[in-house]
């Protein structure tokens, strides 16, 4: 397996699709699987594989940590440490507080609905159902 400066300049090297950003800390994919990248050391941590790819992601803004998910999969990286947490099916996200972010899930299920996650606590709470769009043709433009 490769050092973290190794996947880092392989990363580089083949193209990758963003999923979030900040200063030093991105999120990326290649075919599936996911990435964080450290730009300041030149480091990358593999966060696992996203069946689909990965559909959202967030970073702190003081690059502590970072969040990946998707159908399957939902990653916490909290200062170099990578943490799979139980949460299926996440679409979007946003930050709610400087160590609380909003989860909305597939808004075209029967089960749509905005959470919230303590990135501290790591503990998830459901805020509301959302059933606006579950009757409606896709968009990438959900409104929530």
């Amino acid at each position: 397996m490769e050092t973290e400066q190794e996947l880092f300049e392989l990363l580089q090297i083949d193209q990758y699709r963003m999923v979030a950003e900040a200063e030093v800390l991105a999120l990326v994919h290649q075919h599936e699987k996911g990435f964080l990248m450290d730009k300041g050391k030149k480091r990358a941590y593999a966060l696992g594989w996203f069946y689909g790819d990965p559909t959202c992601g967030i970073v702190d803004s003081q690059n502590q940590w970072a969040i990946m998910a998707g159908t399957d999969q939902f990653v916490l990286w909290d200062n170099g440490e990578v943490i799979p947490l139980s949460f299926n099916n996440a679409h979007q996200m946003k930050l709610d507080s400087p160590n609380s972010i909003l989860i909305l899930t597939d808004p075209w299920t029967e089960y749509s609905a905005i959470w919230s996650l303590d990135v501290q606590s790591r503990q998830f709470e459901k805020m509301k159902d959302f059933p606006e769009y579950r009757e409606r043709e896709y968009t990438e433009d959900i409104i929530w």
